[in-house]
């Protein structure tokens, strides 16, 4: 082989090389900017709809509120997330490599979920009442519980939804939806919230939910057709092993995570200023979130760009990002918690006077942020390699556990105080056990990558 074919050889390699990391650049940019649009958007209208709540009705309403969301949200979630990162996955792994099965997941999950959500919506309807009358001994808010029906079904379904696009890596439809759909959720909860108190809040994200459930439905039925991948419902059955291996136990850990967390919550409200302290806890859950969401944002963007990489093989630059998302993150986050907190009484006082002077509840929600984000970046490899078993059993439980415990024991001493510490410690040992399953996982991939590669449907 001449010297001059060599180079000629080499160059094209080297070439293609860069076109290839240059690709994954852009489409890791693409995502994140597009994606932190969209998660501004959503979370800038659930913080905009609680402050609006917060100063119209005052501080008892508002923790009605809140805890009227405190159990909707966690009912729509498990359908939500158990959906959406299942067809992310799914979608993202198999759209190029065999958009046959992508197809069968896609059509599997849907099913799944239509029957999960409508099943969730209407068991809602049926305890509705006695639900507000006994557990949460506020009979007044059983009209919000029964209005919140339709966000609990609609938001289940929109989890699908979302989770297709972002398999296929659509952000664009994504973002625009988020913020139409935002800004329907601030006008609708101030006008809801006007004329119609807390059930007119909780109707105006009902609606939005409807709305949202529409535009994504459209974008995805072209985005699919367009993709080159057939919703085929005849074969879906060969790919049930996709649901007891990841959605399943995702599922599980959802369920386990928010009943665990609801049940926190009515030791919090059992005090004589239940409301009031449920209020300043949930105040303090929104910041934490703006602590939160841009790191979510790039994980969110990872988990598609991940799974793709693995369909293809590339394990030299699937390893190369996890290593460089767990360390944005950590940084990220960091540096946003340090900075909410050196103006923690003014972001308070965002919801109203009655909240100054509380900011001390702040602390231990920007330290568990920090913990949060960094055991989700660690977790990419857990659910990319479908091991979301050992996550759940290792690492939800234990975590869970920890602080329905500390909750108890403290909330009724110290109350938000005390619950907010009870969930830093928890967010202490989630973020040890995730980093324990992650090694674990590279471990066994660097003897034997074939013993985490996934089976094909029977």
């Amino acid at each position: 082989m001449s010297p001059w074919f060599t180079w000629v050889h080499d160059s094209v390699i080297e070439s293609a090389a860069v076109r290839e990391r240059s690709s994954l650049a852009v489409r890791l940019s693409k995502g994140f900017s597009w994606n932190l649009v969209a998660t501004i958007s959503n979370h800038g209208a659930t913080f905009a709809g609680n402050v609006i709540v917060a100063r119209l009705l005052g501080p008892r309403i508002f923790g009605e509120y809140a805890m009227v969301q405190a159990t909707l949200v966690p009912l729509a979630m498990v359908v939500y997330w158990a959906a959406s990162f299942t067809t992310a996955k799914h979608v993202a792994e198999y759209r190029s490599a065999d958009p046959q099965r992508a197809g069968r997941v896609v059509a599997l999950c849907g099913f799944a979920c239509l029957l999960t959500s409508l099943f969730v919506g209407c068991l809602l309807l049926a305890v509705a009442s006695p639900l507000a009358s006994s557990a949460l001994d506020a009979p007044q808010l059983a009209p919000s519980l029964l209005v919140g029906a339709v966000f609990v079904i609609c938001t289940s379904l929109n989890g699908y939804e979302a989770g297709i696009l972002t398999g296929l890596e659509q952000y664009t439809a994504l973002t625009w939806t988020a913020i139409g759909s935002g800004l329907l959720t601030v006008a609708g909860i101030t006008l809801g919230a006007t004329l119609l108190g807390l059930t007119g809040a909780v109707l105006a994200l009902s609606v939005t939910a409807l709305i949202r459930l529409a535009i994504h439905q459209y974008c995805v039925t072209g985005l699919l057709r367009k993709a080159g991948i057939p919703v085929n419902f005849s074969g879906a059955c060969r790919e049930l092993p996709v649901l007891g291996r990841f959605a399943l136990p995702l599922a599980l850990t959802l369920t386990f995570t928010l009943v665990i967390a609801w049940l926190a919550n009515l030791i919090l409200i059992a005090r004589p200023d239940g409301f009031e302290q449920f209020a300043l806890y949930s105040a303090g859950l929104n910041i934490k979130s703006l602590a939160f969401f841009v790191p979510a944002v790039f994980n969110n963007v990872l988990l598609s760009v991940l799974n793709h990489l693995k369909g293809a093989g590339d394990w030299e630059r699937y390893h190369k990002l996890l290593r460089i998302n767990l360390l944005i993150t950590f940084l990220l986050t960091a540096f946003v918690a340090v900075a909410i907190q050196s103006i923690d009484n003014r972001v308070f006082a965002v919801f109203g006077r009655d909240f100054g002077g509380q900011a001390s509840v702040l602390l231990p929600f920007l330290l568990a942020s920090v913990c949060e984000a960094t055991a989700n970046a660690l977790n990419q490899s857990v659910q990319a390699h479908s091991k979301v078993w050992f996550s759940f059993l290792g690492c939800t439980v234990p975590r869970d556990v920890v602080f329905l415990w500390s909750t108890w024991q403290f909330a009724p001493l110290y109350g938000a105080w005390g619950m907010a510490w009870s969930f830093f410690a928890a967010s202490c040992y989630f973020v040890v056990s995730s980093a324990v399953v992650a090694w674990w996982i590279g471990r066994v991939h660097a003897r034997a990558p074939q013993a985490l590669a996934e089976p094909q449907g029977a």
